[in-house]
């Protein structure tokens, strides 16, 4: 038996440690969290200053065993679990169940240089980041257990609150209300196409100022009386500049930014990046060279970066893209406070194993992504682009126009990885053309070609995205990057929210659980409070707050929306009944609109007296018989539409039927399919969301 065992969580990640160390150790691993709370009861002692109660998870027995039998001989086991929070409490169950001398390696890499640097500098199990993940824990334990039932009997069983994904769904909530209550504000444009006579191709100026003041046409009838005046105009070139514009690289991927990029990029979800990712960083068999991490550690929320990994990408620019694209110094980035030191950016552990170099090792997911780590963390030491910006001004009596044009003049790390958004300041976006403008002296008069008008109106906010969610729950403090994937997941398999086209679209389910969450918890559900409740915890990482305190003063609040929410909880039900137009079959009573186990259904008013219930009619006839479509839910809750002839017919959709004719074909209804409609028989597709 080895003297000294090593143990991680990842059977991959040991495979991939084997290869770079001696003899004299054994590798084994957890295969994940082997204790947590208890799933059928609280685990949290309120009375014995919230005390924790850690059992086995079901089916960690035979793992705990086998982790007992590897370390029963060891002199030294050496945790090497992940560098974070989870990481460290993850080892420290194993260190309370194997009852051996113990030692923490942090492996930010799983490279031979990664590893051995972290075994040759071993340290204790760092009890401040196992208090802060336990008092996480028990927090959302807490939430979770106490808010949940609440919300069974209330509104239906199989229900869920959490203290982060709540917010979350709150956020959606919101946007989804302003969108309603948003309404649009006609507005024109106008454009006016120009040639100066002797300076080639024509070009498009917009109409930015009247009287000196920022133009506003509200309707056709002044863009009309503005169109004839301009036509009678003389046109002036009154200012021309040109200047230079440096953009500079972006830092190396956080967490967040690495989340947020791969769904703009490659369309990823949080979910999918962020296990990809594990994959890279615990090892991919690369042919002869073995199983090797290919990027450092994935939850981070630093921009720092290694002096030796710095070196890498510099050599590889000089060498690859030469010297002009190669910056005097080195450059490094700014930390946000919070960030981690000890942590790095996300990055390839070696420059030289380009994306093109092992591919053929890699599937086509870890390709795109790491391809995406690779590409950002090489450009993000290479020479900023530079443009020329180029500004025309042309006056017409009243009126001043405006042309401008962005012309790469030096691509610099654009040739590694192109930025998707505008080096364009506001304002400066609104009148900035695909193609180049002359130039022109100032006083040269210009010939009127055309003038076009154009109707628009203002728009909303748009609804979150996966990436647009991550950015606001980062700026916004909630949670951390690492729990960005498990909120999003959570409120979607909850049917809280469903994704269409990419966009989140709240759920009735997901407005009636907001509302009641919402008002009935001001404190905890809300944003600024669990901003404070991340950087408290984070207090106790850092030994300036004490667990047992963080959580008697969340509790005493708690507690207090909870005894206020059951005294009013039949009053609240009896809120989520609503009346229909309907009378019941059997005994003639109003029907009325209720929640059931798995969602809304018809029930009769004089329940429980008389028992009749129905389904939720859409009023649009089934594709296949005479019957009609009525809303039907699985037993997640899940909606999707049936024949109420059912068995006889069982014609169903998932898509929602909405009443309106196909225009191609004529069918009877289409359905909502992300932001479109489709014809369910033909595929023809219409604009627009119902």
């Amino acid at each position: 038996m080895a003297k000294k065992v090593i143990v991680v969580e990842s059977p991959t990640k040991a495979k991939t440690i084997k290869r770079f160390i001696g003899k004299e150790y054994k590798t084994v691993s957890s295969k994940g969290h082997i204790r947590d709370l208890p799933k059928n009861r609280l685990g949290v002692n309120i009375a014995n200053n919230f005390s924790p109660t850690y059992v086995t998870i079901k089916g960690k027995g035979k793992v705990i065993k086998e982790l007992k039998d590897a370390t029963k001989d060891a002199k030294l086991v050496i945790l090497a679990t992940d560098p974070d929070r989870e990481g460290e409490a993850i080892a420290y169950h194993i260190a309370q169940v194997i009852k051996k001398p113990t030692k923490r390696a942090l492996c930010y890499e799983i490279t031979k240089e990664g590893v051995l640097e972290a075994i040759n500098n071993l340290v204790d199990i760092d009890d401040a980041k196992v208090e802060a993940q336990q008092a996480r824990r028990i927090l959302d334990r807490l939430v979770g257990y106490r808010v949940s039932p609440l919300l069974w009997k209330t509104v239906r069983a199989g229900l869920s609150a959490g203290r982060v994904q709540s917010v979350a769904l709150r956020l959606i909530a919101e946007r989804e209300e302003e969108i309603r209550k948003f309404k649009p504000q006609e507005y024109w444009e106008i454009d006016v196409k120009l040639c100066a006579e002797d300076k080639g191709k024509p070009f498009v100026a917009k109409l930015v100022k009247i009287d000196d003041k920022v133009a506003k046409i509200k309707n056709e009838k002044e863009a009309t009386k503005i169109e004839k005046e301009l036509r009678g105009a003389q046109f002036l070139v009154s200012k021309y500049d040109e200047r230079e514009r440096r953009r500079n690289p972006l830092p190396p991927y956080t967490t967040s930014t690495l989340q947020q990029d791969a769904a703009l990029r490659i369309n990823f979800s949080v979910q999918k990046t962020m296990r990809i990712a594990q994959e890279l960083y615990e090892g991919v068999e690369l042919g002869k060279e073995g199983s090797v991490g290919l990027i450092t550690y994935m939850r981070t929320d630093s921009v720092r970066v290694a002096e030796k990994a710095i070196g890498e990408a510099r050599s590889y620019i000089y060498k690859n893209l030469g010297t002009q694209y190669l910056t005097a110094k080195p450059l490094r980035y700014k930390e946000k406070s919070t960030a981690q030191a000890a942590h790095e950016a996300i990055r390839p552990t070696k420059v030289e194993r380009t994306p093109d170099k092992v591919k053929q090792f890699l599937t086509n997911d870890q390709f795109k992504l790491y391809k995406l780590i690779w590409q950002r963390f090489v450009a993000s030491q290479i020479t900023p682009a530079i443009y020329i910006m180029k500004n025309l001004e042309i006056e017409a009596n009243r009126y001043l126009l405006k042309a401008a044009a962005q012309i790469l003049k030096f691509d610099g790390f654009t040739r590694i990885y192109k930025p998707m958004h505008s080096t364009l300041h506001k304002g400066e976006k609104e009148i900035m053309g695909e193609k180049d403008i002359p130039k022109l002296e100032v006083g040269t008069a210009l010939t009127l070609i055309d003038i076009l008008k154009s109707q628009h109106f203002t728009k909303p906010k748009p609804r979150y995205t996966e990436a647009t969610m991550v950015k606001e729950l980062e700026s916004k403090g909630i949670g951390r990057p690492s729990t960005y994937a498990p909120i999003i997941s959570t409120i979607i398999e909850r049917n809280y929210v469903e994704k269409r086209g990419g966009k989140f679209y709240i759920t009735e389910l997901g407005e009636v659980v907001n509302k009641l969450l919402v008002t009935h918890f001001p404190d905890i559900f809300n944003v600024d409070f669990t901003k404070a409740m991340e950087e408290r915890l984070d207090e106790i990482e850092s030994r300036k707050l004490n667990r047992v305190s963080l959580l008697t003063e969340f509790y005493k609040t708690f507690q207090e929306d909870i005894n206020r929410f059951e005294s009013n909880r039949q009053a609240l039900k009896a809120e989520l009944i609503e009346p229909t137009d309907e009378r019941c079959e059997k005994c003639g009573s109003p029907m009325v609109m209720r929640w059931g186990r798995y969602g809304r259904f018809i029930a009769c008013s004089n329940f429980p007296k008389c028992n009749f219930t129905k389904p939720i009619s859409t009023g649009i006839k089934c594709a296949e018989c005479n019957g009609e479509l009525i809303e039907l839910h699985t037993k997640k809750g899940k909606v999707f539409y049936g024949c109420s002839n059912y068995p006889k017919c069982k014609y169903a959709i998932w898509n929602k039927p909405i009443n309106r004719p196909c225009t191609a074909c004529g069918y009877h209804f289409m359905i909502q399919k992300r932001n479109f409609l489709e014809c369910p028989k033909c595929g023809a597709k219409s604009e627009g969301e119902m």
